[in-house]
């Protein structure tokens, strides 16, 4: 898996018959996109932070309103420096799960990798 290499950036969806991988759109971002940038745009632009305004007043006080504008603002310099964020604009891309945790991976009684589950967000 880590050798995986793949021409855009979306989610594999099947395996063509010469064995390279069929890809579709990203849920909720779109794709498949052809540039990095193109999806550090999709995610500034589709992105939800996890709590409402109101539920951001609860948890920090007076620090809510200043913590919705430094929200956005990510949002939008996200947006902005989408070319400059990634190592390589173009592809091969690898392939990236984001939740590499040790409850995500399967080893035999040696500790060697056996497979990778919780591939939903990947």
């Amino acid at each position: 898996m880590f050798n995986i290499r793949l021409p855009k950036i979306g989610k594999i969806i099947g395996i063509n018959d010469d064995g390279s991988y069929r890809q579709g759109p990203i849920p909720d971002l779109g794709g498949p996109l052809e540039i990095a940038a193109e999806f550090f745009m999709a995610w500034s632009a589709k992105v939800q932070f996890g709590l409402s305004h109101d539920q951001l007043k609860d948890a920090a006080g007076s620090f809510a309103d200043e913590l919705s504008i430094s929200g956005l603002a990510f949002k939008a310099l996200m947006n902005d420096m989408a070319e400059e964020l990634s190592k390589s604009n173009e592809g091969p891309f690898p392939l990236c799960h984001g939740d590499f945790g040790h409850n995500n991976m399967i080893f035999d009684d040696n500790y060697r990798l056996l497979g990778v589950i919780d591939w939903e967000g990947a």
